[in-house]
């Protein structure tokens, strides 16, 4: 779906695009009655980033050895980092590295949206990474290329065009050896073009192509093919009329030039690509969302490899949200991975989704499954176990966001009923006062088989005065002395002896006072971002800005957008509000989004984009009986 999701107010399905029969589909209607979803084993489930105020799981990757790779994001008390974190097969730590940019005073704050493992041995980080020379800042594409212990071989960031964001949310390493990336765009005229960044091994500009094919439009994935090109998947977003909302695939070549492309249409959807696959006989299948009878429906199509749509199947599914962002290959076929929110703000839901389809699109599994205080769901993968692990950020108790990994078993099951034994994977644990240790806690069944069950054991302190203990595992030493961890789970229970050293004053509790934002009005164009500052003052009149540990929301996100470093970015003109949350702090300021004062004009701003882009160039496609009409991409007229 484009960067900015609309939703249809009263629009009956029978309004959009009519769908008639594709070969090897029927008809577009939805696929058959969805099977309910079940709970899968939770195997391992753990938190990470506490030695920052906030951290956030967006991705994660497989390793040669058995373990993964994840990234976030993390942030100090004044600025954000990318983060990368190497955990065992069971979600113990090896390693963790923050991402950076260095020698460039105005370049700062690194996220990090996308890993993925390259063919070294490596891992390419994507995200993106703000300027600063001037205001308002704009975002840059930001790479880092890290070998397999963590340590950065090399990173980059790339001014592709004046005026313009651009974000770096997914990549793909190329057969020679080099890597194209893409993501999602914005600018003030709401008019933002696609784009395709190359680089090669060493993280140096080759080409990169930016596109206007309707109002606005943005790339959600980006794939390599089997001849040397790439295939991306996106939408359009009439911000006009709405009429043109379309799923966008567009395929090039090694050089980056446009060999065909595709557009689905239907008006007032919202409809959007997010993700793709490609199948062993060189055909795609792409996943995305639309809107039908005002709710949020997942799609998946199809696709020869010259852009005939095979089929394509919708799957409704129940009340609540379901919002799919990713398609995964499985052994038999494929898999949604996403999420699934009830409730409204600030009484919402969150659980971790996957469903699961064959070859033919044809559901074959939906798993759902909760964990405490789940705030948004992340990337995640399929494991070499036939299992999944996903990532996503955690909230307890309004306290500051965790990463999260969480490891489930492939199907619906619950533990085995032989249970023969409780343990802990270490006879004794020994730590300083202030210091923080992980500690596992072990199933052992009667075939001998062993599983992590941490995050399901009840896990209590025998002495909570000399030791504390979450519900993660995770042990803090409090005061000098000996105390024991005990862990019960299915009737059965285990003990963990703790011995505390070293005595350290206690921490000094928080200090009452004022907590505000910069402004109780702001006003922004649509497609602009504006910075806010949260400020804590004590009663000392000691004021600190607190934005790495306050949490942003925007009450209508179809006015604007605010992003966890409280940056707003208008979407549409109207009035909405922000509000900002600091421990037990609240405050709200209105939202005013205004059109921009004057009209972009069809050349560059200011006369500084060097020509006109290029619309695409469509060359005929045999669409096959019963498809959707393709629709001729525009002619370069300039926004309007």
């Amino acid at each position: 779906m484009s960067l900015f999701l609309k939703r249809l107010t009263a629009i009956s399905f029978s309004c959009l695009l009519a769908w008639t029969g594709w070969s090897g589909s029927g008809t577009a209607a939805p696929s058959a009655e969805q099977p309910e979803p079940g709970t899968p084993k939770v195997e391992w489930s753990f938190d990470y980033g506490q030695a920052f105020r906030t951290a956030k799981g967006k991705a994660v990757t497989s390793a040669a050895d058995g373990g993964y790779v994840a990234v976030g994001d993390v942030s100090t008390i004044s600025n954000f980092f990318g983060y990368v974190i190497k955990v065992d097969e069971h979600g113990r730590t090896l390693w963790e590295k923050t991402l950076d940019v260095d020698g460039d005073p105005d370049i700062e704050d690194v996220s990090a949206q996308e890993i993925i493992s390259v063919r070294d041995g490596g891992y390419l980080v994507s995200g993106s990474t703000m300027d600063r020379t001037e205001r308002p800042a704009t975002t840059l594409p930001y790479l880092a290329k890290l070998d397999d212990q963590g340590n950065v071989e090399w990173s980059r960031y790339y001014h592709l065009l004046d005026y313009t964001h651009f974000h770096a949310g997914s990549a793909t390493e190329t057969a020679d050896g080099g890597f194209v990336v893409t993501g999602y765009s914005a600018n003030s005229g709401f008019l933002a073009p696609v784009y395709l960044l190359k680089v090669d091994r060493e993280g140096n500009e080759v080409w990169h192509k930016t596109w206007w094919i309707g109002d606005n439009q943005s790339f959600s994935e980006v794939l390599s093919t089997s001849d040397g090109g790439v295939l991306a998947v996106g939408g359009i977003d009439s911000t006009a009329t709405s009429d043109s909302d379309a799923s966008l695939v567009v395929k090039v070549d090694a050089n980056g030039e446009v060999e065909w492309e595709k557009q689905q249409v239907f008006p007032g959807s919202g409809r959007s690509a997010w993700s793709a696959q490609m199948t062993p006989d060189g055909s795609f299948i792409i996943s995305g969302m639309m809107y039908q009878d005002g709710k949020r429906v997942t799609f998946v199509f199809k696709m020869a490899g010259n852009g005939e749509i095979l089929w394509e199947k919708t799957y409704p599914l129940a009340e609540g949200e379901h919002f799919f962002r990713q398609l995964v290959s499985a052994p038999d076929g494929y898999a949604l991975l996403g999420s699934y929110t009830t409730g409204d703000y600030p009484d919402q839901q969150t659980q971790y989704q996957i469903l699961r389809i064959d070859n033919d699109g044809e559901v074959t599994g939906h798993l759902r499954f909760a964990s405490p205080g789940l705030d948004s769901v992340g990337k995640g993968m399929y494991t070499a176990d036939g299992g999944f692990l996903m990532t996503g950020e955690v909230r307890e108790k309004n306290s500051l966001p965790l990463m999260q990994l969480i490891k489930v078993a492939g199907e619906g099951q619950q533990p085995p009923a032989d249970l023969q034994e409780l343990r802990f994977d270490e006879p004794a644990l020994e730590l300083g006062v202030g210091e923080r240790r992980p500690s596992v806690v072990q199933a052992v069944y009667a075939d001998g088989t062993a599983a992590v069950i941490t995050n399901q054991a009840v896990l209590t302190s025998l002495n909570p005065e000399i030791a504390a203990v979450d519900s993660d595992g995770f042990i803090t030493g409090l005061a000098p002395g000996t105390t024991e961890i005990v862990a019960e789970y299915e009737g059965f229970s285990a003990k963990l002896p703790v011995t505390v050293t070293v005595t350290v004053t206690d921490p000094p509790s928080e200090t009452p006072g004022r907590f505000y934002l910069d402004s109780e009005d702001y006003s922004l164009m649509t497609g602009s971002e504006l910075d806010t500052l949260a400020f804590f003052t004590d009663k000392s009149g000691q004021a600190s800005i607190v934005n790495g540990e306050t949490r942003f929301t925007i009450a209508d996100p179809e006015i604007a957008q605010v992003d966890e470093r409280g940056y707003l970015i208008g979407l549409k003109p109207g009035l909405t509000s922000v509000t900002a949350v600091y421990r037990e702090h609240t405050f709200t300021a209105n939202v005013l989004v205004v059109k921009p004062y004057v009209p972009v004009p069809p050349g560059p701003v200011l006369d500084e984009r060097p020509s006109a882009p290029k619309a695409l160039e469509v060359p005929e496609v045999n669409e096959g009986p019963e498809v959707p009409p393709v629709v001729d991409t525009p002619d370069w007229d300039g926004p309007a």
